[in-house]
């Protein structure tokens, strides 16, 4: 609607603008023809004729053109309220959506938090079954890794409660680095439920880095953080370099 407001717009203002200047030419036509250079009388009496006829055309165009510019700058006024009105509603149905999706968020949140763990099957997730050759395949594809980062999240949400999934994925050495984030719950053991992802995320020949940490919020604020980062070379078993265990050592 916009393009075609600026194309029919643009069209009248070129129309308008023609014959101001037909006019403008016209008269300075007129001008140069003097009338004391005629030299018969009959002559003399025609040009100033075609001069009044042309003066009084050229009066008439110029309230055409006066009233042409009007009507031009209403049409704008107009579609220029109207499109402030269609914004500020459009604004206000996406600030209404964006208040229910939060709603929805905290209730999936409380929801979530209420409901008793799963234990990790010992089948395992399928999380080495992801798509991760994919990802590293197209590095730039924002659309699969925010994918990818969802699925794993409501996969491993029933397990291990509430959590984030931030998937980087490093272009030069195609390496994948993963982490995992939830909050803290009673009745988590982290330790073994660490072990059992890990064991599966192995076959990710891919993923250099896995990095898991655990929150304890009150109020809204994260008052303890609890952190696991395993790191590997090749394809070997992942290695803790520093968390819990290496703490307890120190």
């Amino acid at each position: 609607m916009l393009v075609l407001f600026s194309w029919i717009g643009g069209i009248f203002l070129v129309i308008l603008t023609g014959l101001l200047g037909y006019r403008a030419i016209v008269r300075f036509q007129l001008k140069q023809l003097a009338v004391d250079d005629v030299a018969s009388v009959p002559a003399k009496k025609k040009l100033m004729y075609i001069k009044q006829r042309e003066n009084e055309k050229h009066i008439h165009y110029l309230i055409f053109w006066g009233l042409g510019m009007t009507f031009f700058l209403f049409c704008l006024f107009y579609y220029t309220l109207t499109i402030q009105q269609k914004n500020t509603e459009i604004t206000q149905q996406l600030t209404r959506a964006s208040e229910e999706l939060m709603t929805l968020k905290t209730e999936q949140k409380i929801f979530i938090q209420q409901t008793p763990l799963l234990e990790y099957p010992e089948k395992g997730l399928g999380l080495a079954n992801e798509g991760w050759e994919t990802l590293v395949k197209e590095k730039d594809n924002r659309k699969l890794q925010g994918e990818m980062e969802q699925t794993l999240s409501q996969k491993i949400a029933p397990y291990i409660g509430l959590s984030t999934v931030l998937i980087t994925v490093e272009a030069a050495t195609d390496t994948i680095y993963l982490s995992i984030q939830n909050e803290e719950r009673g009745g988590i053991e982290m330790d073994k439920l660490v072990t059992k992802m890990l064991d599966e995320l192995t076959a990710v020949k891919e993923l250099k880095e896995v990095t898991f940490q655990t929150v304890l919020r009150a109020d809204g604020k994260t008052q303890e953080t609890e952190q696991w980062q395993y790191t590997r070379t090749g394809t070997e078993d992942f290695q803790l370099v520093s968390g819990k265990e290496n703490d307890e050592e120190n």
